[in-house]
């Protein structure tokens, strides 16, 4: 495994895609809405990963039929999103997107469209841009980018650690829990429900952009109701 062409894979991702979905929000809303999974900077983890396991998965080999290709990575990519969706709300108690306006949603974490993305997605990264991606990133594997990449890595975890400890305390004042630590007060006071709104407003309003499909969708239809939150004895009900 080369840890650099990974790492550098999933930054790349991480950016475009908060990029990407910034711009598809303000097409289909007109709101400009944060997409980050950190505080700090524009980085989304669920592209940054996705693209990493994309790779892993489908990068590897070589597909003759892009049938198969489109097939698979439609079906590996729902898994991955609804496992997403699944654990931040396990872990945090908030979900950070909502597709229950569209057609055959699965809890409102997955949906039939979002699937036909990921495949074409998959598809995409690895017929074209992935090759490209790879070589380019090779090149940076000088002992100056290796500095550079180990000095990347050190503020992205800080960074991680702060978002993941905002976010688990912003769960516990949404439930009523008080501070009861130095830490806890520090983050209640430095990232107020304001300033967590503004990072991650879909768990504020719980109105996302997928919302807009609502319009132009073709079968009302659902596999089942979204699972209560906020509520741990009622996290798994389905009802």
């Amino acid at each position: 495994m080369d840890f650099f062409l990974f790492f550098w894979i999933f930054m790349i991702a991480a950016f475009l895609g908060d990029i990407l979905e910034t711009i598809f929000c303000y097409a289909l809303t007109g709101e400009i809405m944060c997409r980050s999974s950190f505080l700090f900077g524009h980085f989304s983890a669920v592209w940054g990963a996705g693209a990493v396991l994309l790779t892993c998965l489908f990068c590897r080999r070589k597909w003759k039929r892009g049938f198969w290709l489109f097939l698979f990575g439609a079906i590996g990519g729902g898994v991955y999103e609804y496992g997403c969706s699944l654990l931040t709300e396990l872990v945090y108690g908030v979900t950070f997107w909502d597709y229950s306006q569209f057609p055959l949603h699965i809890h409102g974490r997955v949906s039939l469209v979002i699937c036909l993305f990921w495949g074409g997605a998959v598809f995409i990264w690895t017929k074209w841009f992935y090759p490209l991606l790879e070589k380019t990133i090779r090149k940076w594997k000088t002992a100056k980018g290796k500095t550079i990449t180990w000095v990347v890595l050190t503020i992205m975890v800080i960074n991680s650690w702060i978002s993941i400890f905002a976010l688990l305390r912003y769960g516990e004042r949404i439930k009523g829990e008080m501070a009861d630590s130095s830490l806890e007060r520090w983050l209640d006071e430095n990232y107020p429900e304001k300033y967590m709104n503004e990072i991650y407003p879909d768990i504020q309003t719980k109105k996302t952009c997928v919302h807009a499909f609502y319009y132009v969708r073709i079968i009302p239809y659902s596999f089942t109701e979204r699972p209560l939150i906020f509520k741990e004895e009622n996290l798994w009900d389905l009802n």
